[in-house]
């Protein structure tokens, strides 16, 4: 780089690597400048005392009597199988190409169990995310396999969730959940598209449509789905959410099956069905209804009240943490793939994450250039470099005990 560059950090390690000076706002106000690094700085400044050093990038660690809210606990999954080491994802071979001609990844072979705690590291363009994101089955391989076990639910926190977020201030956190999974999917995320009707199917959707169909327009949409209970005996049925052909979105209705059979609409149905199966990999697709929200955000340190009745735009940087993990492991995901979920996290917020994923017990995948976050969260690096992953490097620090 010919230039210079002003960078604000609380990462020690960080500085240590790319900080030739260090500018010091003293508590008079002033600035005191000092050559060398943050280390230097410690050493000819601070004479080693490593306790003021935290307190200057705001890194010391909080006391014992913390409050409850400043925590916050994932989900804990159901199992897959009896051997938690087995693997749930694989990548076999896999390749990946933007355009022709410019390989990002090239015969990749990794996998993730729910005993994985990766950090997967690597130089700005070296593909890392691009890894992540094929793992999450968010992009397509150029060539190889992708295998998930088809019992597996999977979160992916790309990073732009945080960002979502914002673009939902004037919401509260349970309009803001009830809107983000109104069709069963994540709407922040790439989801699978209905499949194209046969020739035949389209023929039946078209005939029947007419005949039966409200107002004799066809069905041109089943959108999502609720479950409703019916009869003094307390019978459950599926509605389904139809947008109909020609008509504005104000005549959408919701319809049970038997009516959508008869207007020849039982393959959308079908899948539709057939990718909430997908999404929740077999288990009942989750209620957003006001309590099962309020229940579900309590272990991320959200209060029914702030949940009910704050908005996102009264929300400390910590609330507003918590509710992005708490939408994102809406699921109850038995592996995380997080990129770069530290970019907009203050020092308080990355300390409750690391907290947070010291106790998942789930599998996990982070891309991260956040050197501390690796060596206190993750027990295996995966380094991507010329289009290579070198992987199952053990970092035997903090992250080396899972729990049981």
């Amino acid at each position: 780089m010919g230039g210079a560059a002003m960078i604000i950090s609380h990462d020690p390690g960080f500085l240590d690597q790319v900080c030739t000076d260090v500018i010091h706002f003293t508590s008079d106000g002033k600035l005191a400048y000092h050559a060398g690094n943050f280390n230097a700085f410690k050493t000819d400044v601070l004479h080693g005392d490593q306790a003021e050093a935290d307190r200057l990038l705001e890194n010391a660690p909080k006391e014992s009597g913390a409050c409850a809210l400043e925590e916050m606990r994932f989900p804990s999954p159901d199992k897959i199988g009896k051997d938690r080491k087995a693997p749930v994802v694989t990548l076999q071979g896999a390749s990946f190409c933007y355009e022709e001609g410019k390989t990002v990844l090239s015969g990749v072979d990794v996998k993730l169990s729910m005993e994985s705690r990766v950090g997967i590291v690597g130089a700005n363009g070296a593909g890392k995310s691009t890894l992540l994101a094929l793992l999450a089955d968010r992009l397509k391989l150029s060539e190889g396999e992708l295998w998930w076990n088809k019992n597996l639910r999977l979160a992916y926190v790309a990073q732009s969730h945080l960002v979502h977020l914002g673009e939902c201030l004037n919401s509260t956190p349970v309009d803001y959940m009830q809107a983000r999974f109104r069709c069963g999917f994540d709407s922040t995320t790439p989801e699978k598209e209905p499949r194209k009707l046969t020739a035949r199917e389209e023929e039946d959707r078209r005939r029947s449509g007419t005949q039966f169909g409200k107002k004799s327009k066809p069905v041109q949409a089943v959108l999502s789905r609720r479950e409703e209970v019916t009869g003094k005996a307390g019978a459950k049925q599926w509605l389904y959410e139809v947008q109909w052909e020609g008509l504005s979105e104000a005549e959408i209705s919701w319809e049970n099956r038997g009516k959508l059979n008869v207007c020849g609409a039982s393959a959308m149905v079908d899948d539709l069905d057939s990718r909430l199966w997908y999404a929740w990999a077999g288990v009942e697709q989750r209620s957003t209804a006001e309590g099962e929200i309020v229940k579900a955000l309590a272990p991320f340190g959200l209060s029914e009240e702030i949940v009910k009745h704050r908005k996102i735009s009264t929300l400390s940087s910590g609330q507003k943490v918590k509710l992005m993990f708490g939408a994102a492991l809406w699921t109850r995901p038995h592996v995380l793939c997080l990129d770069e979920p530290t970019n907009f996290l203050d020092v308080e917020s990355v300390a409750m994450l690391q907290e947070a994923l010291k106790s998942f017990r789930g599998g996990y995948a982070i891309v991260t250039h956040h050197q501390n976050l690796v060596e206190e969260v993750c027990n295996e690096t995966w380094t991507v470099a010329d289009g290579q992953v070198a992987g199952a490097k053990r970092i035997w620090g903090k992250a080396k005990n899972r729990p049981n």
